[in-house]
């Protein structure tokens, strides 16, 4: 089939093959650059997939900060609540009134919070041989990329799912306008409300919506990764 013969999973490997670590690099990086990424014809069954989520100070991450970071793992298609976690990052003073009234994350509940580069070090321990996967991802991949340029690492390569460019996929053809924030986008499927704007509780939702879309989009047969994938990027520049 032609997306065979075009694999971005594949390009995104050689990436991976091609960064030689330096010495100086922590070792959560490199590790990260020693463990082969997802195949493209493993079913999903056999992927393990780290969903996350960010709450920030604004969305450009030239000029704003992460606040806090919540994960959870899926496994064998079942949601892992035991492998949930959440961190404050201490960025006390980067907290703006504007946000802090949306995710009600305030400058106390930062101070104690862990050292940024320690935070994303160990995202990405939790991401290594992990597809991952986010709501509206682009926002969690420009902070990542951020990050590891600002501590003079390289943009690593990555396999990330949308859920959000995957339900716009769903929704192409329906003609009347849809919606495609968190919360939204789940009540179309009957899954329970949820506290917005908690990085673990929408962790969690996305991990939550991202089981119903396969099941839909691949009507209860277990899909590779490949053309799931390539759903999630549609319209992605």
């Amino acid at each position: 089939m032609f997306h065979r013969l075009f694999d971005p999973l594949k390009a995104l490997e050689k990436k991976r093959l091609k960064l030689r670590p330096l010495p100086s690099w922590p070792a959560e990086v490199q590790e990260y650059l020693s463990c082969p990424l997802p195949q493209a014809d493993m079913p999903l069954d056999q992927q393990d997939l780290l969903v996350i989520d960010f709450e920030t100070s604004g969305l450009d991450p030239l000029k704003d900060k992460i606040l806090s970071i919540g994960t959870v793992t899926i496994h064998q298609q079942r949601i892992l609540l035991r492998s949930a976690s959440h961190q404050y990052l201490a960025q006390p003073h980067s907290v703006r009134q504007k946000t802090a009234c949306i995710n009600h994350i305030v400058p106390e509940k930062l101070i104690h919070g862990v050292q940024t580069q320690s935070a994303l070090l160990n995202l990405l321990q939790q991401a290594q041989g992990k597809i991952v996967v986010a709501h509206c991802a682009v926002i969690e991949q420009r902070f990542i990329q951020q990050l590891l340029l600002a501590n003079h690492l390289p943009v690593l390569p990555i396999v990330w799912l949308d859920t959000f460019m995957l339900e716009k996929s769903l929704m192409a053809n329906r003609q009347s306008p849809q919606e495609y924030n968190l919360q939204q986008v789940r009540q179309r499927y009957g899954l329970p409300d949820y506290p917005a704007h908690d990085a673990l509780s929408d962790a969690i939702a996305t991990a939550e919506l991202l089981l119903c879309q396969i099941k839909t989009i691949f009507a209860g047969d277990i899909p590779e990764l490949l053309p799931l994938y390539q759903r999630s990027r549609r319209g992605q520049s």
